[in-house]
C-alpha cells in the first residue's frame, strides 16, 4: 500500500504543473491589461511568413492566428488544447471559394471563409481573454475539419 502512494505521488509530481498566466507568443505576463495590449499590438503587425504561428494561452486555453493584416488571418481557440473536440476554427468552411495565406513553410490556401481581417481577429482574441476560450458571440465551425485547418 505504502508504496502504491509513492508511485502515485511520484507520478502526480511528474506532470507539468500549469501556472496561472497569460502566454503570448512564449513570453509571459501576470495582468491581464498588459496581456491585452501586448498581444493586440503584436498581432496587429504580425507576418506568419516571417514569424510563424501568433498564439495565446493561458492554462489549457489557446488561441491562435495564422497570417498577417494584408492577408488576412485563420484563427483558431479551445478552451482546452488536450481535447481535439473543443477546437474551434473563426468563420464558415466553404470549400468553393480558396484564399492564399503566407506561412513560414510557403502559402497556404485556405476556404475563403474561414480568413478574417484583422478587426474581426482582434475581436476573437479579446473574447480569448474575456471567456478563456471561443467567444460565443462570434461564429465559430467546429468538428473533423478544425484540426486539419491548423498551420502552427
Amino acid at each position: 500500500m505504502v508504496g502504491n502512494i509513492v508511485r502515485l505521488a511520484l507520478s502526480d509530481s511528474s506532470r507539468g504543473v500549469l501556472r496561472d498566466v497569460w502566454v503570448i507568443n512564449g513570453a509571459e505576463d501576470l495582468q491581464t491589461d498588459s496581456a491585452k495590449a501586448t498581444s493586440l499590438a503584436a498581432l496587429s503587425s504580425w507576418d506568419s511568413a516571417e514569424a510563424g504561428r501568433f498564439f495565446v494561452e493561458r492554462n489549457e486555453a489557446l488561441f491562435e492566428a495564422m497570417g498577417s493584416p494584408v492577408t488576412g488571418f485563420i484563427v483558431h481557440c479551445t478552451a482546452n488544447f488536450q481535447d481535439e473536440g473543443e477546437w474551434r476554427v473563426l468563420g464558415l468552411v466553404d470549400m468553393k471559394d480558396q484564399t492564399e495565406i503566407r506561412l513560414l513553410s510557403g502559402p497556404a490556401h485556405v476556404p475563403s471563409g474561414l480568413v478574417v481581417d484583422l478587426e474581426t481577429a482582434c475581436r476573437a482574441l479579446l473574447g480569448f481573454y474575456h471567456h478563456r476560450g471561443p467567444d460565443p458571440e462570434l461564429t465559430w465551425t467546429s468538428g473533423e475539419d478544425v484540426l486539419d485547418l491548423r498551420f502552427g
